[in-house]
């Protein structure tokens, strides 16, 4: 399983993960267990301690 690093990689390289991320970020509301499945939906298996890290990393990408 890749970690939050090779997730965030992931997306910045691909459009199409930037415009889903976009999508999730929309409304302004991520929940835990939204990040937990995107992030699962891709290859990664995060712990609870790390969604807080994924959520700042995928704002950051949402913004650009």
């Amino acid at each position: 399983m890749a970690g939050i690093d090779e997730l965030i990689s992931k997306i910045q390289n691909d459009k199409g993960l930037q415009d889903e991320v976009g999508k999730m970020l929309a409304d302004g509301k991520v929940s835990m267990q939204e990040v937990m499945g995107f992030a699962a939906k891709y290859g990664s298996n995060l712990s609870l301690t790390e969604v807080p890290k994924l959520i700042e990393q995928l704002k950051k990408i949402g913004k650009k």
